[in-house]
């Protein structure tokens, strides 16, 4: 897989890396991947679970 953008949220706490990966989600494409790196314990949850909430119309 190839990545094509990286939101870096490491040592940010929730709601930190959202914020981070909904900013970075502006300059995304359809089609492509963003890969976020965070190191709060429920952002592996949460991520999936945001991204499917704000998906574009």
């Amino acid at each position: 897989m190839t990545v094509d953008k990286v939101v870096e949220a490491r040592r940010t706490s929730c709601p930190g890396p959202i914020f981070t990966a909904r900013k970075g989600l502006v300059d995304v494409i359809v089609g492509t991947v963003m890969m976020g790196l965070a190191t709060d314990s429920g952002t592996q949850r949460d991520f999936p679970t945001q991204s499917k909430n704000h998906l574009p119309d």
